[in-house]
């Protein structure tokens, strides 16, 4: 019996960040998904910060934008400003948001166990904070975040600081459904450096712990694409249009059309479930099979993946290898994700087939697909082809640059238009977390994102839409809580 892909949506995808109290004030600490990070700094930026001047925006990017206009790139945040309404948050509002290592740092705000293992030595990515007074001060800036202009002091380089924990986490934001965490190892965080030697999981089960009253909330609903690096993206193109599946008259190998959708390569999920499986067919020795016309020379390729755990990665792992799925809809030939060991990590230089590449934040995915390695670097050397591939949120679409972009999976474009409409199902909705113990203006915080407070919310999480973010007041994404029923099965 012949299996398909229903496009429907699993899962839950958002990462969190929000405030308390500026200056004499303690900040609220969030940490968790980095799939909606930007959405997250224009909502903090665009409703709750008052003026430009009163704001100051910390990272811990390694070096200066190239220009006032370009974001910022850190994985871990600050923002410090005077509040719009000062009547909810009358001492300020400082926000602290830790990205790396993705959505299970959400947990923390729930769970101490769990909390204590991602602070062990045992782990890459603990949760930290910045610290205000460390770092350069670049001046200010005017970068255009998911399409508006914000003009904010930066401050790059600021030291991380690893959080004790007896410093309670207030939120955290996934951008999975929480049970996929207990049915799945593949699904866990992995002991620092176990993926390059065999996978160790820090922890071997994960059960939230007690919330807020009203949470955990749904909130982002997050569309994932499928990119590929800019030689992937023209040498898919040239082949697709000779062999009649794009326009020789509208479509040029090497050009992201506007709108993108227009020339975008296609690529099925069957080929791309073979390309990330540790065992399962003839992608995983080289790209060749994605050809059909035009064989590139060279068509050694890498796989471009998120760290185990976030919500990037459990996305690929539900929808394409099945895993996390609810014990009554897993199919017997659950597939294992690819982790650089299977491939052998790359030597310099990097010439063999197939390869894993294992990134910790989406700025660093976004860097091998962007601007691929030289397959002669002495370190983490890319393939030869220079043909990387990977998923990511849609939110980062306006950074897949120089000729990277989105592919059209199982024929449809990774665009809010097509996943409301259901033809696009690699969709997710997130939940926002909450620490029981919450108090003072990070309890108004979340309580208004969450839409749970009395005083009129600026923006809830689940009304909100934009790049890459579908509205989940209106379209539900969960599958009725039966995480992946259907998508695999006829």
């Amino acid at each position: 019996m012949r299996k398909q892909v229903q496009l429907v949506a699993v899962a839950a995808a958002v990462a969190a960040t929000f405030g308390g109290a500026a200056q004499a004030a303690t900040p609220v600490y969030g940490a968790g998904a980095s799939s909606v990070k930007n959405s997250i700094l224009y909502i903090i930026l665009k409703d709750y910060c008052s003026t430009a001047g009163n704001v100051t925006y910390y990272d811990n990017a390694s070096s200066a934008p190239s220009s006032s206009t370009v974001s910022p790139s850190g994985s871990t945040l600050r923002v410090q400003c005077t509040p719009v309404s000062t009547t909810k948050f009358a001492s300020g509002l400082d926000i602290t948001y830790d990205t790396q290592g993705g959505q299970i740092k959400a947990l923390a705000a729930t769970t101490s166990a769990l909390y204590a293992a991602l602070q062990s030595s045992s782990y890459a990515y603990p949760i930290s904070t910045l610290t205000p007074g460390t770092g350069t001060t670049y001046g200010t800036v005017t970068p255009t975040i998911l399409g508006s202009t914000f003009t904010f002091t930066y401050v790059w380089g600021t030291t991380a600081t690893v959080l004790a924990t007896s410093t309670p986490i207030t939120f955290g934001l996934t951008d999975t459904e929480l049970s996929v965490f207990d049915t799945s190892l593949t699904n866990l965080p992995l002991v620092n450096g176990s993926w390059n030697t065999g996978a160790v999981p820090l922890v071997n089960s994960v059960t939230p712990g007690p919330e807020l009253s009203g949470f955990p909330v749904q909130s982002f609903g997050v569309v994932y694409g499928i990119a590929a690096s800019p030689a992937l993206y023209k040498a898919l193109q040239a082949d697709q249009i000779a062999a009649g599946l794009l326009s020789s008259t509208a479509c040029t190998a090497g050009t992201v059309s506007s709108p993108a959708s227009t020339c975008a390569p296609f690529i099925s999920s069957s080929q791309y479930r073979s390309l990330i499986s540790a065992n399962f067919g003839a992608l995983n020795t080289n790209a060749a099979p994605l050809f059909q016309s035009v064989v590139p020379t060279n068509t050694s390729i890498e796989i471009a993946r998120r760290d185990q755990s976030t919500g990037v990665q459990v996305e690929s792992n539900a929808y394409f290898l099945n895993q996390g799925c609810a014990s009554a809809y897993t199919e017997a030939s659950d597939l294992q994700p690819a982790l650089p060991v299977d491939a052998g990590v790359p030597t310099s230089p990097n010439t063999q087939g197939w390869s894993v590449s294992y990134n910790a934040t989406n700025t660093s995915l976004l860097k091998r697909l962007v601007t691929p390695v030289s397959y002669t670097a002495a370190s983490n050397p890319g393939p030869e082809s220079g043909f990387v591939i990977g998923l990511i949120s849609g939110e980062y679409e306006s950074s897949l640059t120089g000729g990277s972009g989105f592919l059209r999976l199982d024929g449809y474009y990774p665009s809010n238009t097509n996943a409301n409409l259901g033809f696009y199902g690699l969709v997710t909705d997130g939940f926002l977390l909450a620490n029981p113990s919450a108090s003072g203006d990070g309890l108004t915080l979340v309580k208004d994102l969450a839409g749970l407070g009395t005083a009129p919310a600026n923006e809830t999480l689940a009304a909100y839409s934009g790049d890459g973010i579908v509205t989940l007041s209106t379209s539900n994404y969960n599958n009725n809580n039966l995480i992946c029923a259907g998508w695999r099965h006829i």
